[in-house]
């Protein structure tokens, strides 16, 4: 799906969607269900909403995840810190499974590593 467009010259209000992290980039792409009409900015985030596709950027929100799947994916943190680092896109893709693709990849990543390490300390 796309979103449509109809927007005040020089206002560029996708930047605002995909560069301001509010909606994901594939999402908005998939869209073609929705018009937005821009006039006032706040129209895109009550669409936003309502359409349940702003990404988690909130790291407290991802580390919750992150525990969610060290704990059941012990296996997986093991090999990590046993040096395969091969398996942090395994424990990140586990991330983006359970925040059905809305979790902030590289948010995710990180907070992943960070986890990771820690616990091998």
């Amino acid at each position: 799906m796309t979103i449509s467009v109809t927007q005040p010259e020089g206002y560029d209000p996708m930047v605002r969607l995909t560069d301001g992290r509010m909606m994901l980039r594939s999402e908005a792409m998939r869209r073609d269900d929705v018009v937005i009409a821009f006039g006032e900015l706040g129209a895109v985030d009550k669409i936003i909403k309502r359409l349940g596709v702003r990404q988690i950027s909130c790291p407290a929100e991802i580390g919750s995840m992150v525990d969610d799947v060290l704990r059941d994916n012990p296996d997986q943190a093991r090999q990590y810190r046993e040096g395969n680092k091969r398996v942090l896109s395994f424990l990140v893709g586990k991330v983006m499974t359970i925040s059905n693709g809305r979790a902030n990849p590289r948010m995710t990543n990180s907070i992943l590593s960070a986890e990771l390490n820690a616990e091998a300390a």
